[in-house]
């Protein structure tokens, strides 16, 4: 354990319609809220090369109400923040607040605190995600990009979505391109898979 440190993760946030997603969630948000897929990050210099978002299409995620600090910019107070529910606990030691938002019909929310660390709320599947598009921020190449499945993400590491940028990882390079050869040869059939991307 010689010279280990705490990783300085960020996250991203990719900006997802209400609409894009499953009812039974839908009817536990408060309406006119902004709705996040956050994605964590070691390198957030090549959040402007992002071309997707992947997601594990076999693994549940939570939907919290996010307050921040009473020092923060009071237009960024209340947002969803879709997530891991390990990466929400951990978020509890930033000085954030998250409530968890049920999803089913009767929309309740429960407080995520240090008292409440292991209630974990019904979620949404990441393949119910699979297909939808989500924006980046402005002074991104792409101003809408897809969301992808990926099997290998571990929800214990970062928030469980996993930003896209071929251009930078070889990994995701051959993500995309065993996924795409997937798509092309799904076409004839009904699938929700994006179209393919131009590499």
């Amino acid at each position: 354990g010689e010279g280990v440190q705490p990783q300085k993760y960020l996250i991203l946030k990719f900006r997802i319609e209400s609409t894009d997603l499953p009812t039974r969630l839908q009817t536990g948000i408060k309406e006119g809220l902004k709705i996040y897929l956050c994605a964590a990050t070691l390198r957030p210099e090549t959040y402007h090369g992002v071309t997707g978002v992947f997601v594990s299409p076999r693994s549940t995620y939570n939907a919290y109400q996010v307050s921040f600090p009473e020092e923060e910019d009071s237009k960024n107070d209340q947002q969803i923040w879709i997530l891991s529910h390990h990466a929400a606990r951990n978020l509890l030691h930033q000085g954030l607040s998250l409530s968890a938002i049920s999803v089913g019909d009767s929309g309740d929310s429960a407080e995520i605190s240090e008292g409440n660390r292991d209630g974990n709320p019904r979620g949404i599947k990441g393949g119910e995600m699979v297909g939808k598009f989500v924006q980046t921020q402005a002074n991104c190449s792409h101003k809408k990009v897809p969301v992808y499945p990926l099997d290998t993400i571990s929800l214990s590491k970062g928030t469980g979505i996993v930003s896209c940028v071929p251009g930078d990882s070889p990994d995701d390079y051959v993500a995309i391109k065993c996924l795409n050869k997937t798509i092309l040869k799904s076409q004839n059939t009904t699938s929700s898979l994006p179209p393919p991307l131009p590499f």
